[in-house]
């Protein structure tokens, strides 16, 4: 068995893997798939690959790489990819304290934030869940899945460069 395959092609399958679950599902040491991990982040680091694996929230999976993005957008017509200003503000608040109630991100903000909200509701950014007589809004799923949002992390983290 080829164990570094093995890895690549998890990875590939999920939409964010932790290495526990990898270590399950292979049956390979912490240790080895910390280096075939290794490994692999430093093969897709060459400029001749056009995807990168990412650590995102102690989940491993592969990302285009930004030079290529335009490109696969045209494939996958990512819906995230065009928030607004005021859009990314309120995804931005989420990240960093969510699941908030409109209220505390009306504060935040310092404004109403309705029709921001509801546009990223539509756009399926938010989702909205009722606990007892509040609303919270979080992130979804699938944004959270998202390349936009792993950069959001990065950058409220302070690990982007610039």
């Amino acid at each position: 068995m080829n164990e570094k395959a093995v890895v690549e092609a998890v990875i590939f399958a999920s939409k964010g893997i932790t290495l526990k679950k990898l270590k399950k599902i292979t049956g390979i040491e912490e240790e080895s798939l910390k280096k075939i991990i290794n490994d692999i982040y430093e093969e897709c680091s060459k400029d001749d690959k056009g995807i990168e694996l990412r650590e995102v929230e102690g989940r491993y999976r592969f990302y285009t790489k930004k030079e290529y993005s335009d490109y696969v957008e045209k494939v996958t017509r990512r819906k995230y990819s065009k928030l607004n200003e005021n859009q990314m503000e309120v995804v931005v608040i989420i990240a960093m304290n969510g699941p908030l109630s409109k209220k505390e991100i009306d504060q935040m903000r310092g404004k109403d934030s309705s029709a921001v909200i509801r546009s990223l509701r539509e756009m399926g950014v938010v989702s909205r869940k009722r606990t007892g007589r509040s609303v919270l809004y979080n992130l979804t799923r699938g944004f959270r899945q998202s390349s936009i949002y792993e950069e959001i992390v990065s950058m409220i983290r302070g690990d982007a460069n610039g």
